[in-house]
């Protein structure tokens, strides 16, 4: 069976206080992680990885891949 893509994503919404984990299991949520993790209970976490943007603090910096 194969899912579609939509059925994968959750858009959070400003509306929505609380993130069961029957609700978010195996999904990405699309939204600001700070205001999204604390929809969601402490419990559900083993760890939480943020890769935030480098170098940005660099000025004059040609950055390539």
């Amino acid at each position: 069976m194969i899912r579609k893509t939509k059925e994968l994503v959750i858009v959070d919404i400003e509306e929505k206080s609380k993130y069961p984990i029957e609700e978010i299991k195996n999904k990405v949520i699309l939204g600001d992680a700070f205001k999204v993790l604390k929809k969601i209970d402490d419990e559900v976490f083993d760890m939480i990885f943020i890769d935030p943007p480098y170098f940005l603090q660099l000025p004059n910096k040609e950055l390539r891949r």
